[in-house]
């Protein structure tokens, strides 16, 4: 069924935001040195970020009458094999932006494929945001490719993305 299917793929958003706000506030803590501190500082505005999209999923579940459905279960396990050198916490958040793009971009087709345009354009909402955080990340370590060697940042709007994401990519690229 649809809602069961919707209120799975919800509770895992959720629980993935709220495992990121903790990781990143984490991997933020760890960082020392001054080229590492932009990245800290990208990972705590991440993090803030993140807590806005578990709010704004409880609150958009809560609206249609499902919040007793939801399962909360942070990933404890992520959260304590989080890495403490600047290259494994860009690589680390790299595969948790890409994990969220793919997450909510699986449940913009689930919306669209059940004429759930409300659900639809909000999971779009938040993908957005996601594939801006991305970029942030994808960013910085080109930057700084000189120390991290071994980081291969691709952003977002390479020819990797395009076929997956080319209708979010043309909106945020028409802003």
């Amino acid at each position: 069924m649809y809602e069961d299917r919707l209120i799975e793929m919800f509770s895992k958003a959720i629980n993935d935001e709220y495992t990121s706000v903790i990781i990143y506030t984490k991997m933020a803590s760890f960082l020392r040195g001054v080229d590492a501190m932009p990245i800290a500082k990208e990972l705590l505005e991440h993090a803030d970020e993140e807590h806005i999209h578990a709010k704004k999923i409880v609150d958009y579940v809560s609206k249609h009458g499902l919040e007793s459905e939801l399962e909360y279960c942070v990933d404890f396990e992520e959260i304590n094999n989080c890495p403490q050198d600047l290259q494994g916490v860009v690589e680390k958040t790299q595969d948790l932006e890409q994990e969220a793009i793919e997450h909510y971009r699986k449940m913009a087709e689930c919306a669209k494929g059940q004429n759930d345009i409300e659900t639809y354009h909000f999971v779009k909402g938040l993908m957005e945001d996601e594939i801006e955080h991305f970029d942030d990340i994808a960013a910085y370590t080109q930057e700084t490719r000189g120390f991290l060697t071994g980081v291969g940042a691709v952003p977002i709007n390479d020819e990797i993305a395009e076929d997956k994401y080319s209708d979010i990519i043309n909106i945020l690229r028409n802003r």
